[in-house]
């Protein structure tokens, strides 16, 4: 069987991974995530060997835009855009691969998943619901959980593979 290859990506395509320097083991996924609107990300997670915590952005000119969004509270605050302590770091290039590919239209995969159902929450509380979820994937996989009302929900991943696994 042959490997899957895809098109070849210039440097700055695959330097889509930004390292959060200065986070502790118990930093939150949404605390980080709030800072970034500038594309969508494959994946957030922290890195106890490295002590920060990892974003790895669809694409490296999203990953761009969070650094000039960062230099500009850089140079108008003296900080990180999360505060003194903080520092952001280019990592490594990451080519394209199926997640990534995944990402792409028309599949569109992405790290939030919606539940809707007429009822679905008036007998489910939201801690059931997130528990039911963690037992299939995981309680480190999920990194926040929204119930709208008794019949729309929303669950973010940190990573796209298990809301791939519950679709």
């Amino acid at each position: 069987m042959r490997p899957i290859t895809y098109p070849p990506e210039s440097l700055s395509e695959q330097l889509r991974v930004i390292w959060v320097v200065g986070c502790a083991k118990q930093t939150s996924l949404s605390f980080i995530t709030e800072q970034i609107h500038e594309g969508p990300l494959l994946s957030i997670a922290f890195s106890e060997f490295d002590a920060a915590m990892c974003i790895i952005f669809q694409s490296g000119s999203s990953a761009a835009s969070f650094l000039e969004t960062n230099a500009f509270f850089l140079n108008s605050t003296g900080a990180c855009c999360y505060g003194r302590g903080y520092e952001l770091m280019v990592g490594s290039p990451f080519p394209m691969n199926t997640e990534l590919k995944a990402m792409e239209i028309p599949v569109r995969e992405r790290r939030r998943l919606t539940f809707v159902k007429a009822g679905l929450f008036q007998d489910l509380t939201k801690a059931q619901f997130e528990k039911d979820i963690a037992d299939i994937v995981g309680t480190d996989n999920i990194e926040r959980v929204w119930v709208f009302n008794t019949g729309n929900g929303r669950i973010r991943y940190e990573l796209i593979d298990p809301c791939s696994d519950i679709k």
